[in-house]
């Protein structure tokens, strides 16, 4: 029976102890392409017939019609890795190669497989897409979080202007506008976080499943981290610097023994230099970490990536638990206010928690 160019393909590639992945990789197209191919469900482009060939070592009428070297029958070619009997006037045969000799390339993988995932195939237009969208993002997540911390500062500026007798307003209406515009700052950073999140959902994968890149957007990927090095370092090395000065005018006010209402306006600076700092650091490491993602590199390894998995179930039944016993004891005796440590002491005992139950999942697996 005549043996299909997709079995002929399905042959060649195991083979070479290659997976679909692997073989998708080596012709910059997507997974579900090569299954395409195997299948019979599509058949290759020239240009991609003329890349199998050299991939695999054949010639043309070899894939097409199975002419040009020894032909396999269909059972060999559904069979591959069954030894048998070399006939004398078949060429000798690749030795399957023991574990240690492996490619590197196929250990990856099978690293990547560990948990039952399979790597997830970025386009290049999609992978592109990510981090416009990311370096889009960063710029409103940043200047959402400065717009937080900025929020009283108009409110300590009425504070300190009405101290000092210098506004013909009340202190209540001073304070009532000061907390009106507090709630517009909060609220329109709530509005951006959460559009933000949004459109950033579909790829929440990234931070989770192994992904696998084409080699030409891989290189672009890389190019565009590098260039953006020297930036990433300036911008967290500066805002940490800015929000270590910030504390600058509260020791100087207290140096001059400046009055009550000049103090309103050192905590006002104070603000102001530590959401400038802030919006430094956020919005090189949004699109620092969007690099990384795409690279799986940093705190977005495959090993991180299934420890991260692990730790976002202990993390939901975790804080779960501590909800209900903060509930629990207030309920019963009454001190909402004072019960308040139990979230600092939580937030201190989790990452012991994560590391015993991860340790320990990590050991049964």
């Amino acid at each position: 029976m005549a043996v299909s160019l997709g079995e002929r393909i399905t042959f060649l590639r195991r083979e070479k102890y290659w997976s679909q992945e692997e073989l998708a990789m080596q012709m910059e197209v997507s997974r579900q392409s090569v299954s395409k191919w195997e299948s019979d469900a599509s058949v290759p482009e020239l240009d991609k017939l003329i890349r199998l060939g050299e991939i695999f070592d054949v010639s043309l009428d070899y894939l097409l019609k199975g002419e040009g070297r020894d032909r396999e029958t269909k059972q060999e070619a559904k069979i591959p890795r069954v030894e048998e009997p070399q006939r004398e006037e078949e060429p000798p045969r690749k030795e399957r190669p023991s574990k240690e000799e492996k490619p590197q390339k196929e250990e990856e993988f099978q690293k990547k497989d560990r948990g039952g995932r399979q790597p997830r195939f970025l386009a290049d237009g999609e992978a592109e897409n990510y981090m416009l969208l990311m370096e889009n993002a960063s710029k409103w997540m940043a200047a959402g979080v400065a717009a937080c911390i900025l929020s009283p500062v108009l409110f300590l500026l009425l504070k300190g202007l009405s101290e000092g007798d210098m506004l013909f307003l009340s202190e209540k209406t001073a304070g009532g506008i000061g907390l009106v515009a507090l709630l517009v700052l909060v609220g329109g950073a709530a509005a951006v976080f959460v559009l933000n999140g949004m459109t950033l959902e579909k790829y929440a994968y990234l931070d989770r499943e192994p992904i696998v890149l084409s080699d030409s957007c891989r290189e672009i990927v890389f190019r565009k981290k590098q260039e953006f090095e020297g930036t990433y370092r300036g911008c967290i090395s500066a805002g940490v610097m800015i929000c270590v000065l910030s504390l600058v005018p509260i020791g100087i006010g207290a140096i001059l023994e400046v009055s009550r209402a000049a103090y309103f306006y050192c905590a006002a600076a104070l603000l102001l230099l530590v959401a400038f700092g802030v919006y430094q650091i956020i919005w090189s490491g949004y699109v620092w970490g969007c690099y990384e993602r795409l690279l799986q590199e940093g705190e977005y390894t495959i090993e991180k990536k299934r420890r991260n998995r692990k730790r976002e179930s202990v993390s939901s039944i975790y804080w779960c638990v501590v909800t209900a016993a903060y509930l629990l004891m207030s309920f019963r005796s009454g001190t909402w206010g004072k019960n308040w440590i139990i979230w600092p002491c939580a937030g201190v005992l989790f990452p012991v928690v994560c590391g015993l139950f991860g340790g320990r999942k990590d050991r049964e697996g």
